[in-house]
């Protein structure tokens, strides 16, 4: 592993690129902290398999059946009431 400070990178981007292409793993720093971190990609994102975040729910939502009087009639009634 190999660590950089923020100065250099400008200066040497071509070959870092050069370097993480060869396996190596290169940490950037500012003020003394590690902040970032180069490496080769192994797989192309979009031949990563993706999952999405959070389940299909449109069969679940099609099984709900709306009850009752719809919001926007209480919140425009409830209003009305109000005013007088």
């Amino acid at each position: 592993m190999r660590y950089i400070v923020l100065d250099e990178k400008d200066r040497k981007l071509a070959q870092l690129l050069d370097q993480t292409e060869e396996g190596e793993r290169i940490i950037f720093v500012r003020h003394g902290r590690p902040v970032a971190q180069l490496t080769a990609l192994t797989i192309w994102p979009t031949e990563a398999k993706q999952t999405p975040a959070f389940p299909d729910l449109h069969e679940f939502r099609a099984s709900i059946a709306a009850q009752g009087e719809s919001l926007s009639d209480v919140v425009l009634r409830e209003r009305e009431e109000q005013r007088y």
